[in-house]
């Protein structure tokens, strides 16, 4: 199964980069560098498959994506 991982830079911290699963609820995740945090999410996402099919709950797929980059303000 293939997943969108969305990577954010912390404005807060030094060398923090968020990660998130789109398509997977709850699984967020971080690392000192882009490679580290999808690294971290692919794993997080794993256990999160892996919980659901321990549960018998279905594994979520990933609905279409887009990403627009759009301009907010002047």
């Amino acid at each position: 199964m293939r997943y969108t991982v969305v990577v954010t830079k912390d404005p807060e911290e030094v060398d923090v980069y968020n990660a998130s699963v789109a398509g997977l609820p709850g699984v967020h995740t971080w690392g000192k560098s882009v490679e580290e945090s999808v690294q971290n999410a692919k794993e997080a996402a794993e256990v999160y498959m892996l919980t659901c099919r321990d549960l018998g709950d279905p594994v979520p797929h990933e609905v279409a994506t887009r990403t627009i980059n759009v301009r907010i303000g002047t």
